[in-house]
């Protein structure tokens, strides 16, 4: 089940408490852990982490011409700057599918600025 419809069951859940007539609920309470809950279920969903090369492992990064390269990871601060910048790519595709990517913004910036 995906997060937001988890979020949808929990403010669902919160309605009904809400509107149930065998009891006056604790409002606060409620709201307090219901808001507890989504706030669980957002932190536990965070996207996945980023893959970062091991020492010494091959990586792919995109040139400042746009060619796209194989390294080898050092852990130094060059590759480090390379992969903070997120220039730092498990496989040749994905180098190249984000050089693709990045030419297409660049265009369209440069289009919109009247520099085409």
């Amino acid at each position: 089940m995906d997060t937001l419809n988890e979020i949808r069951i929990k403010l669902t859940d919160f309605g009904r408490q809400c509107l149930r007539k065998d009891h006056t609920p604790d409002f606060m309470a409620l709201i307090n852990k219901t808001a507890k809950d989504i706030v669980a279920l957002c932190n536990a969903s965070a996207a996945p982490t980023r893959w970062k090369p091991q020492h010494g492992e091959s990586y792919w990064r995109i040139q400042h011409d746009g060619e796209v390269e194989q390294a080898r990871y050092a852990e130094d601060a060059s590759d480090e700057k390379t992969w903070n910048f997120g220039n730092c790519f498990h496989t040749r595709a994905q180098a190249e599918q984000a050089r693709d990517t990045i030419k297409e913004v660049l265009s369209n910036l440069h289009k919109k600025l009247g520099v085409t």
